[in-house]
């Protein structure tokens, strides 16, 4: 029995039982304890892959739209990129890289600052350990890879027609799940706004923690974006498409495992409502610009050209290899290219998205002109890198 399960146990005979959200703070993130807490799970060397460490062609792209953000904001001398879940800061080292390619006023402006609330690992820009966000009058953007989907989360069931939530006690000493009336009303009244009734048996999963995040955002940031990127839908296509839940766990590249095993020692995720993080947004005077894939969000800053750029160009042939085949899995339908990238905005009086977007001429043309990213890694990197997981559903 693992140091977290022994905690799970306690807590839940003092109780009776616990939200299956306070299950996860503890199986993910006991200061001492927790899965996040042990380890670092992200990397070449760790549990799982994410798209910066696929291939630098996603922090590239991110760098050009960030770019876009800073010439709308008109060019101001400092401008603050806020990374939550900044983890081991690949994806700020390849936006920063990059931004020097792209303009070298825009590179000078750039205040890169991480926050994650397990950071483990000193890094080479300024980073903070919280779960929130602990600055005030950002001006820039605020940007997330991967991050909302490991918050803990609710679980429900219908039963009736009636919503009760999933919550695990223990019974003939085994963690088990029980089903119970709902410990916050907002799960009913999520779950109301759908514009159709869910069918009895139906499971599924609530981030609560969305709420905090962005009650956290709107009081630190004064002006500028927010881009959201992790797996998900809006919640019409999120409920309509699955009846037993998105829940996995993730265990040294493998996943299906109950979330009763190995606890401390395993991920959990689950599906995200970019539904949600739109409505919390504007209850915090965070409007909503654009929702797109990340396969349509790449292919806007050029991807494709990419490509055939490293279909064309000198490197050697093994390299040449690494690189299409990575790169590409960042596009892949089935895959990295179906995650969801939100952008929203506050306090910017942008009128619509185009006006942080490549537009068929001066920038696009400009973005094209800019060198082409490429992975350095060796065969056995990634031969690591092709047996690795990537979380996804």
């Amino acid at each position: 029995m693992t140091q977290s399960e022994k905690i799970i146990r306690k807590e839940i005979l003092s109780e009776g039982k616990i939200s299956f959200a306070r299950f996860i703070q503890i199986a993910l993130y006991h200061p001492k304890f927790g899965y996040y807490s042990r380890i670092n799970p992200i990397g070449t060397n760790s549990h799982y892959l994410t798209s910066p460490y696929i291939h630098p062609a996603f922090g590239a792209a991110l760098s050009q739209h960030i770019y876009l953000m800073w010439k709308f904001m008109k060019y101001p001398n400092k401008f603050q990129i806020v990374e939550l879940g900044c983890s081991t800061g690949i994806l700020a080292e390849t936006i920063y890289s990059y931004s020097k390619s792209i303009s070298l006023d825009f590179a000078n402006s750039i205040q890169y600052i991480g926050v994650d609330r397990t950071l483990n690992k000193k890094t080479d820009f300024n980073s903070i350990k919280s779960n929130l966000i602990p600055l005030k009058n950002i001006s820039g953007c605020i940007i997330s890879n991967e991050l909302i989907d490991s918050f803990p989360f609710h679980r429900f069931k219908i039963i009736n027609n009636e919503v009760k939530e999933i919550y695990v006690t223990i019974k003939n000493n085994k963690l088990i799940s029980i089903l119970d009336q709902p410990s916050s009303k907002k799960i009913n009244q999520k779950l109301s706004q759908l514009k159709f009734q869910l069918p009895n048996n139906f499971e599924g999963e609530i981030f609560l923690e969305i709420d905090n995040l962005f009650n956290s955002i709107t009081q630190s940031l004064k002006k500028g974006f927010i881009v959201t990127v992790d797996y998900g839908e809006e919640r019409e296509n999120l409920y309509s498409n699955q009846s037993r839940g998105t829940m996995q766990t993730y265990f040294k590249h493998t996943s299906g495992a109950s979330p009763f095993q190995r606890i401390g020692e395993q991920d959990i995720t689950a599906n995200i409502d970019f539904s949600y993080l739109i409505e919390a947004g504007l209850l915090n005077q965070i409007r909503p610009v654009s929702l797109c894939s990340q396969k349509e969000f790449l292919e806007i800053f050029g991807i494709k050209k990419w490509i055939e750029n490293i279909q064309n160009s000198k490197l050697e042939q093994s390299k040449k290899q690494i690189n299409l085949i990575n790169i590409k899995k960042l596009i892949n339908n089935q895959g990295l290219g179906n995650f969801k990238i939100l952008i929203q905005e506050k306090n910017t009086n942008i009128k619509k998205a185009e006006e942080i977007l490549p537009e068929i001429g001066t920038n696009q043309q400009n973005f094209f002109n800019l060198p082409t990213p490429v992975n350095n890694i060796s065969e056995v990197e990634n031969t690591f890198m092709e047996l690795a997981h990537y979380r996804m559903h």
